[in-house]
């Protein structure tokens, strides 16, 4: 796949920003992190063989509450798509807050960044907090007409942005300079386990 020069640029303070906003939130409190990808599988132990990257990662530093949301969003959110994750977490009451899990993740026409968190809640559900993002090199009038015919029109908070929706997912499409889009995806929802 060819990667256009202002894309690869975007792409590259998009993970620049991640590093530094991952930095920033471990120094600022009781915080951990750590970083997988998918692209090189390592060695797990024989029971965790079909564990994600972030749902192994969970696990192993006791986020419990939500272990099995943790899971379940993981096969939404990244599937068996290609993607590099970084995870963050309260390490002093890991279970009484979120875990967080930002990645870089491979669509089948560009590479898009994806968040998601993973909180219980005093019900004892867990709230999923998810956005993606995604670049298109299509028109965002193109891409609202071809991938997005079916949302609900919100309106346009500013020039050149559409706000949609449909089924509880907000979806904002931002024209670009260069004749493309931005699209961000954002999904808040309960699960009870």
């Amino acid at each position: 796949m060819r990667i256009n020069k202002k894309r690869e640029v975007v792409m590259k303070r998009t993970v620049i920003l991640l590093v530094l906003a991952i930095f920033s939130v471990a120094v600022a409190g009781d915080f951990s992190f750590a970083a997988t990808s998918n692209v090189k599988v390592p060695k797990q132990e024989p029971e965790q063989v079909n564990e994600s990257g972030p749902e192994r990662v969970a696990r192993l530093n006791g986020f419990t509450s939500c272990q099995n949301v943790v899971k379940k969003a993981n096969d939404v959110i990244l599937g068996d798509s290609t993607y590099s994750a970084y995870m963050s977490w309260n390490k002093s009451e890991i279970n009484n807050h979120s875990f967080n899990v930002q990645a870089i993740k491979s669509f089948s026409d560009s590479n898009g960044y994806v968040t998601y968190s993973v909180i219980p809640n005093k019900n004892g559900g867990c709230d999923v907090i998810t956005n993606q993002i995604l670049t298109l090199d299509t028109n965002c009038q193109s891409a609202r007409e071809d991938i997005y015919p079916d949302w609900i029109l919100q309106g346009t908070p500013f020039a050149g942005v559409t706000y949609l929706t449909r089924g509880g997912i907000d979806l904002f499409l931002m024209s670009q300079n260069n004749g493309g889009c931005i699209i961000v995806r954002h999904e808040d929802s309960i699960v009870t386990e």
